[in-house]
């Protein structure tokens, strides 16, 4: 059994820091535009079921991490593979918000300071923390967490007395945007729970994993939706697709307060816990692969990796918003979300069952 680290009450507070991550600032829900809250609703929905795979496939396999189920299940060459797999693609999903993050500051906040400052003074806090270890996350998470929604509903509240609803009809025009959108919540933020079996082997207590992850993913469903009607009200969903940061606009479409220092701490919260566990995930992974005795010596090489790659691959924000929500980008991710886990979810059963029989037949 792994060392104890985190109550169940981290891990859900983890949970929702993670899956929230930048949605504030980019939500894909919006390229449904007045049928986002369609896509948000099918997305949540589905990001559930995803979810409850993920959470099941640790319990079949109580105590081990990802690289050890991958192993376990698809032996030591392919299960091997499959560990490299993840660990890029995690490091990708640190690029992807690294990146998001340095350019929302740059654009929005403080437009005069180069990107490549914002962007290492946001990973050395990330360094930091990661190096700390895993109880050090969870303690920050029962602390910052619960600060993550005031903005939201500080900009939501002002919008109580606004009446004009005509920013949602007619409903589902098109189909396919919809579609589109809910993959799009599924593959960039619930989907992203799968780094969570790096986690959970490190929880104290195996009962109440589940209400404490699915509780968190039901408040950030109803947060997600306050965020999608607050811009369908506020911008409308003809503007909307013309704004990168739609959240930003409404935020300062409040009468009387300025509440734009709210939204920058935000997501630098919402941000660093993405960030943070995404590091955390691939140093361990790697750690765990190469059998590294730690895998703090690491942080610091792969926090730098991800700011040499955000500048790669991504050189602009048109290309950032390009990657966020293009098709190939969604496709992308089904092997690590979807047929990965769906092939560890089939394996851990059938292994499980054997084992229920060669103890009855004892």
């Amino acid at each position: 059994m792994k060392e104890v680290k985190l109550s169940n009450i981290q891990l859900g507070l983890l949970t929702f820091g993670f899956l929230y991550g930048s949605t504030a600032i980019l939500n894909p829900a919006m390229g449904a535009k007045r049928d986002a809250w369609i896509a948000l609703i099918l997305g949540w929905f589905t990001g559930f079921i995803f979810i409850l795979g993920y959470l099941y496939i640790s319990k079949l396999n109580q105590g081990k991490t990802l690289n050890e189920i991958l192993e376990e299940c698809f032996g030591k060459v392919l299960g091997k593979l499959a560990i490299a797999f993840y660990i890029l693609f995690f490091l990708y999903k640190a690029v992807i918000n690294i990146r998001g993050f340095g350019e929302f500051m740059a654009i929005v906040s403080y437009p005069e300071t180069p990107l490549i400052f914002l962007m290492s003074v946001f990973m050395l806090a990330v360094i930091y923390v990661v190096k700390s270890g895993l109880a050090t996350i969870g303690r920050l998470a029962e602390m910052l967490v619960p600060l993550m929604p005031i903005p939201i509903l500080v900009v939501a509240s002002s919008m109580v007395t606004m009446k004009n609803y005509s920013g949602f009809q007619p409903v589902l025009l098109e189909i396919a945007p919809v579609i589109k959108g809910a993959a799009g919540v599924v593959s960039t933020i619930f989907g992203d729970f799968i780094l969570f079996l790096m986690v959970l082997p490190y929880t104290n207590k195996v009962k109440g994993r589940f209400k404490s992850s699915l509780l968190a993913l039901m408040l950030l469903g109803v947060l997600l939706m306050i965020i999608v009607v607050r811009n369908l009200i506020v911008i409308g969903p003809v503007l909307i697709e013309h704004f990168i940061y739609a959240a930003h606009v409404s935020a300062q479409l409040v009468p009387g307060m300025n509440i734009d220092p709210l939204v920058d701490v935000n997501l630098l919260l919402g941000g660093g816990f993405k960030v943070a566990l995404c590091l955390y995930a691939v140093t361990k992974a790697t750690a765990e692969l190469f059998k590294v005795e730690s895998y703090k010596p690491l942080v610091s090489a792969f926090a730098v990796l991800a700011i040499v790659l955000a500048f790669w691959i991504i050189p602009s924000s048109i290309e950032l918003r390009r990657w966020s929500g293009s098709l190939s980008i969604i496709l992308v991710t089904i092997p690590a979300h979807v047929i990965l886990p769906l092939a560890m979810l089939i394996v851990s059963i059938i292994k499980q069952s054997k084992k229920r029989k060669n103890l009855n037949t004892i």
